[in-house]
């Protein structure tokens, strides 16, 4: 019936705003806790930005709108998600070695020159993953 599609609708959108919502406190707390949580964090940042995006497209298949705007914030954040450092203290080093790195490729870095250095030590792979959610 009509009514239950609306309240379908209602928790669909209520919970796609919620996991939006921990999503976003969660990259609050996790700037306050130690680095060996910092990855469980953000890992689950990811997970509840995602969840955001499958229920926004899940209420667009009913007949919800589209929501354009919050689906490219949480895009965003998502983008977001991969282009910070394991820690806060800048970034990794490159002569490190690669068992110690996050991802495969992660001995090619992005570098736009001396007074551009907001993303010198980030991943080519993780600047890939950024640019595909700011594509979306």
């Amino acid at each position: 019936t009509s009514l239950s599609r609306r309240r379908q609708k209602k928790w669909t959108w209520w919970l796609a705003m919620m996991s939006y919502r921990f999503a976003l406190r969660l990259a609050q707390h996790s700037r306050a806790t130690p680095s060996s949580m910092r990855r469980i964090f953000r890992t689950r940042q990811r997970n509840l930005l995602k969840t955001s995006l499958d229920l926004l497209e899940e209420l667009s298949d009913m007949d919800g709108g589209d929501h354009e705007s919050i689906q490219a914030a949480i895009h965003e954040h998502l983008a977001d998600t991969f282009l910070q450092y394991e820690d806060n203290h800048g970034p990794p080093d490159p002569s490190a070695s690669p068992s110690n790195r996050t991802t495969s490729r992660s001995s090619e870095f992005f570098s736009l020159g001396s007074s551009f250095n907001v993303y010198k030590g980030i991943t080519v792979d993780a600047l890939e993953k950024a640019q595909y959610h700011i594509n979306q």
